[in-house]
């Protein structure tokens, strides 16, 4: 138990020390730690953090400020992928890397655990997108299947930056439609016509979609089968197989 206890405190620490480092560079800047931790699971490995404010302009540039400023105070301690120059009008900014807690911080949470490298994600999402990136980014991998598979379903593509109708160009489902205005989460649901689930209740799929992820999974299965049935087909048919197969020459001589 201790341990729990002492894994959810550092998770906490953690988003407390981002957070405050966030508003000193943008004061009214929005931060919300996703993944198990916002599931309310009791422990919790990569830390994934989102972050956006409604005055979009304000975001140009706050990444790699925010990413300085942790390497600075020994949180951050290796990058894996840097921000970009500012401009996430384009895509979301985001920062990839390991963070571990500053001794200082560490050594006020009075335990003798050890301080834990753990990977780091940052996003910074422009505020039309933060909700869907929120719901993304929360999980769980099965939850997030069982939206899209609904989605689909209905002619829609949902993915971290909006909701749209969707169409197909060749295998690929594609948006053909600008998003849907949702500015939370509850809107999203609402829009999909579907009951609000709360975070820590999507560790597993929506009771709408059992049926669909059964089917899904069905699918998953036969594709598999008929990639292998093929496989085995072209291994029969190639030369090497045919070479390892003819009799040799010796084998048929009759002298």
């Amino acid at each position: 138990m201790k341990q729990v206890l002492y894994a959810v405190f550092v998770c906490i620490a953690r988003q407390a020390f981002v957070r405050e480092v966030a508003l000193a560079i943008l004061p009214g800047v929005e931060l919300i730690t996703c993944g198990s931790y916002r599931r309310g699971r009791p422990t919790c490995g990569d830390v994934d953090i989102l972050l956006t404010h409604q005055n979009a302009e304000k975001l140009e540039g706050l990444l790699a400020r925010l990413v300085r400023e942790l390497e600075k105070q020994k949180f951050v301690t290796d990058c894996i992928s840097t921000p970009s120059n500012g401009d996430i009008l384009v895509s979301p900014d985001t920062f990839m890397g390991v963070c571990v807690l500053p001794a200082s911080v560490a050594s006020s949470m009075s335990t003798a655990a050890p301080r834990l490298h753990r990977r780091l994600d940052i996003r910074v999402y422009q505020p039309e997108q933060f909700a869907f990136a929120l719901l993304y980014f929360t999980g769980s991998d099965l939850f997030n299947r069982s939206m899209r598979l609904w989605t689909r379903k209905h002619g829609l593509t949902l993915s971290d930056q909006g909701l749209c109708n969707a169409t197909h160009v060749g295998r690929e489902r594609v948006a053909k439609s600008k998003s849907a205005r949702c500015l939370t989460e509850h809107e999203i649901f609402a829009a999909l016509k579907l009951e609000y689930v709360p975070p820590e209740q999507r560790e597993t799929s929506g009771a709408w979609a059992s049926d669909l992820i059964k089917d899904d999974l069905a699918a998953d299965a036969a594709a598999s089968a008929r990639e292998a049935a093929g496989a085995a087909e072209a291994a029969r048919l190639s030369p090497t197989f045919m070479e390892d197969t003819e009799p040799s020459m010796d084998a048929a001589d009759p002298s």
